[in-house]
């Protein structure tokens, strides 16, 4: 994170600079006839503004250009940070107690074991075993473990039923800029093999879908479509589409690709008697296939993402795939 507060802390200096060009050439862009001046200086004022105007046009049109960038820039700094912040969330400080009470609870029969092993003296071993029994007791039921224990079990059914970690939903969430809404399709529960597939019912007549893939090397990746779905077998457009890198080879990197200028065509949706189930641009960018089928593949080119931005190759086999309704 500190790479991109020294980012953003950058990026307030220039658009400090930029805004303070910017007034300055508002002096300049407004021409001001003094009238308390003799006409002829008046006229050589005004032909001299009239002179400068190229310059100044162009001097204008530098800095909000300027402006501009710095503007998008502050906003993707803004999203990286956001998403730096998730790492410090009070889910990671949940598991790191829960972790660390199995720990203790771990050394604690490891200690009984050793200290038992030798013993002949059932008595003996019994005391010691007791001990440890309590000890193990009072941390089970202390307030900590107990609540540690709620909140890990709720997030462990919480990615069995969506597919992500609260990590990855709230990395989700502030890269799409919507609450990640009702599982639309859950690969658990639907169908999405060749001639029998429901994921075309599914998502059919919806609009503001987002489409996560989990591949077999760890790569969480996928789109958001925001027109409605309404046909089969044609590209669909829905203007502000993009598709995204969620987790590469296990680790939490969200990055966001918008459209290129290369095409406009944004998703495609297969009929149910196809090999291929969805498609994310003219291509495609990220094109998957049913259930047990072999050849997705991810090709970039509608979208500004690069080869192996969202995959390790080429070709990719799905795991899963999971359909959310953005709020």
């Amino acid at each position: 994170m500190e790479n991109e507060l020294k980012t953003l802390s950058t990026l307030c200096t220039n658009a400090a600079k930029a805004v303070s060009d910017l007034n300055k050439s508002k002096n300049e862009y407004n021409f001001v006839d003094d009238k308390s001046l003799d006409i002829d200086q008046r006229i050589e004022n005004a032909e001299g503004h009239f002179g400068r105007l190229d310059a100044i046009f162009e001097y204008k049109k530098n800095i909000t250009t300027s402006l501009d960038t710095i503007a998008t820039d502050l906003n993707n700094a803004s999203n990286k940070i956001k998403s730096e912040l998730v790492l410090y969330s009070s889910k990671s400080d949940n598991e790191k107690l829960y972790e660390i009470c199995n720990v203790r609870i771990a050394l604690l029969e490891e200690k009984c074991n050793k200290d038992t092993i030798p013993l002949e003296n059932a008595d003996e071993r019994n005391r010691i075993i007791q001990v440890k029994n309590t000890k193990v007791e009072t941390i089970k039921k202390s307030e900590k473990f107990i609540n540690a224990k709620r909140q890990h079990d709720e997030e462990v059914e919480n990615e069995k039923r969506e597919h992500l970690t609260l990590d990855e939903k709230s990395c989700l969430e502030i890269l799409t800029g919507y609450k990640i809404g009702s599982v639309v399709f859950d690969p658990d529960k639907d169908d999405w093999s060749k001639g029998t597939s429901v994921f075309g019912e599914k998502v059919m007549n919806k609009c503001n879908l987002c489409f996560v893939v989990e591949d077999c090397n760890h790569n969480k990746f996928g789109g958001v479509f925001t027109g409605y779905i309404n046909k089969v077998s044609e590209y669909l457009k829905g203007g502000s589409s993009y598709i995204f890198s969620l987790v590469r080879n296990g680790t939490l990197n969200p990055k966001k690709f918008k459209k290129s200028e290369n095409d406009t065509n944004e998703f495609y949706l297969r009929a149910q008697n196809e090999p291929y189930l969805f498609g994310f641009g003219a291509g495609h960018d990220i094109g998957v296939h049913k259930k047990g089928v072999n050849g997705s593949y991810c090709k970039p080119d509608t979208y500004t993402a690069k080869q192996k931005e969202l995959t390790n190759d080429v070709n990719f086999t799905p795991k899963s795939v999971v359909v959310f309704q953005l709020n």
